[in-house]
């Protein structure tokens, strides 16, 4: 019996996985025929009992009610290098009463949680990246390996993050870079090695307002329209991952005509688009906008949100002030920056 064809997602997650156990020593991803529900369901209850054991074992070990040997429980702890462990003191603890013993045992009981809790870190990240990868639709994946160095650097953070929203962060991150190698830079993983939890939260709120690697900003509009918090993007540019908003005049971006026989561009923006027309092919278009960093952009993109459609709007209907015919409609990304315009209507 021959193997069904592996979904875009099927490929991306075997790349994935291949990748993780080259870097951590995992063993091979099991075969999953495409589109087989139950075979999908058991490995992912197999994965998820296996997660459960290995937190069950580390919180015992954090508690004081084993000890690690070879990443699994053995025996209890003494009976002194217990209550240590609970102690809010524990180094003084164990001076006082075990002396250098009791730092040396204590010494090998906690860096073998430590071992532990980045085991157990980097199992979830990687269960959290097949998962990610399995929900990929329409994409290229290419041959080219992963980057060791950047993969080195992917794992010495990763390891340590605990947070499930951080975790899903750097699961996106290495399921970007297996995709498409060279597309996150080692720098934007130093940046979202960096980030806290309420950081991602900022990161997932003006995600949707970011079009071409800018956000439209009018600093003096005829009236309100949505777009990023003040305080979202002071916090965005203390990380240099927003350029603009310390400047004391007004940035703005400016696009000429993809045709030559009248103006002719498409602003798009996740799965939506304006189209831009008019008479005159020398006409340019202008408006005020904060940019994004190159680095910014590349971690914006591990937080994607469907565009906000006011805020396009509200560009759209800038954008005609200027004498342009503005139309709305859906985005179809094809090969590189190329797309299509469906449902198109006017603004």
């Amino acid at each position: 019996m021959t193997k069904a064809a592996a979904t875009p997602g099927e490929t991306l997650a075997y790349k994935v996985w291949d990748t993780l156990a080259k870097g951590l020593g995992l063993p091979p991803r099991p075969w999953i025929p495409a589109g087989d529900a139950k075979a999908r369901a058991d490995a992912d209850r197999q994965a998820h009992l296996v997660s459960e054991q290995v937190r069950v074992e580390q919180e015992l070990a954090r508690q004081g009610r084993g000890m690690l040997a070879e990443g699994r429980m053995r025996r209890r702890l003494p009976e002194a290098l217990t209550r240590t462990l609970a102690d809010p003191h524990p180094l003084e603890a164990l001076a006082a009463t075990n002396g250098v013993a009791g730092f040396v045992d204590r010494g090998e009981a906690l860096a073998k949680l430590l071992d532990l809790e980045r085991a157990t870190a980097l199992h979830r990240i990687a269960a959290l990246a097949d998962a990610e990868a399995l929900q990929c639709g329409n994409v290229r994946v290419t041959a080219e390996p992963v980057d060791l160095d950047w993969f080195a650097r992917w794992r010495a953070t990763a390891q340590d993050v605990r947070s499930e929203e951080l975790q899903r962060l750097w699961a996106r991150a290495l399921v970007r870079e297996v995709c498409r190698p060279g597309s996150l830079s080692i720098a934007a993983l130093d940046l979202l090695g960096k980030l806290s939890r309420s950081d991602v939260a900022i990161f997932t709120r003006v995600a949707p307002f970011i079009v071409k690697g800018q956000i439209f900003w009018d600093s003096a509009p005829a009236e309100d329209y949505p777009r990023p918090s003040l305080d979202d993007l002071v916090d965005l540019a203390e990380l240099q991952v927003v350029i603009g908003i310390e400047y004391p005049f007004e940035l703005s971006t400016h696009f000429t005509s993809a045709r030559d026989d009248r103006f002719f561009h498409v602003i798009d923006a996740g799965d939506r688009c304006l189209v831009i027309d008019h008479d005159d092919p020398a006409k340019v278009l202008r408006y005020p906008v904060l940019s994004v960093s190159r680095i910014g952009m590349q971690a914006l993109a591990l937080a994607p949100q469907s565009p906000n459609e006011a805020h396009l709007r509200a560009l759209g209907a800038y954008i005609q002030g200027q004498g342009f015919a503005v139309s709305i409609g859906s985005w179809e990304p094809m090969d590189g920056h190329v797309g299509r315009v469906l449902d198109m209507a006017p603004l």
